[in-house]
């Protein structure tokens, strides 16, 4: 348990016990530096936007990092209260689709990094929401599982955000079927693939439609 300070309805302070497991009532009550130091105490990082060379904007979050096990679902109710964050990176943690629906609401959201988490290739299609993504970076967390929950078929939901430029993919559960999700992105300008399952075929067809992809974990006459 930790314990933040909440300001209830009527303007009176009260000092509350709060779990790991952030309702969503409670989130929407907290301030934004109670937001922060639940954060903070859950093992994560928030960088402030800075508003001269010594002082920085104490209401303006503008960059998360929280990884592991205390990043999950349930604590990303109380991310979803920094509306100001323009980059999140909630790699390697326990988040899943119901994070990711948090993170679908943050307006000014410009990176996000969700490598080797349970996202799926449904909670994909949450990201449709994210008008000002510009790079996005994205891989399963358990390749080896019989049905992973993301695969390269998640990618069709991408086509929906025309502000999209670079993506990085990681890890063996995209194969060449990813090749024609990824040429409908218009916008796209970057692509970044690690030790995927692509064929020589796959990436050199890609390489024809996108401006720059650099492959790593690949044979080197692909390259």
């Amino acid at each position: 348990m930790i314990r933040l300070r909440l300001r209830a309805f009527f303007g009176i302070s009260a000092l509350v016990a709060v779990s790991c497991s952030v309702s969503r009532e409670i989130a929407w009550r907290l301030s934004v530096n109670d937001a922060v130091a639940f954060i903070e105490r859950e093992g994560g990082t928030v960088r402030r936007a800075r508003v001269s060379r010594f002082i920085w904007c104490a209401s303006l979050a503008v960059e998360l990092k929280f990884h592991g096990e205390r990043c999950t679902d349930a604590a990303l109710n109380v991310v979803s209260r920094l509306d100001s964050l323009r980059e999140v990176d909630v790699s390697r943690s326990m988040i899943g689709d119901d994070g990711l629906r948090c993170l679908s609401r943050l307006p000014e959201l410009k990176s996000l990094d969700i490598r080797r988490t349970f996202v799926s290739d449904d909670g994909i299609a949450l990201l449709g929401q994210c008008d000002e993504l510009v790079d996005l970076r994205i891989g399963a967390w358990l390749e080896d599982l019989f049905e992973p929950p993301l695969t390269g078929h998640g990618l069709r939901h991408l086509r929906e955000i025309d502000t999209l430029q670079r993506i990085v993919l990681e890890g063996g559960t995209f194969g060449d079927e990813v090749v024609e999700h990824l040429c409908q992105i218009k916008s796209l300008k970057y692509v970044e693939l690690i030790d995927t399952n692509l064929s020589h075929t796959g990436i050199n067809r890609l390489r024809q439609r996108v401006p720059k992809v650099v492959a790593v974990g690949v044979p080197l006459e692909v390259e």
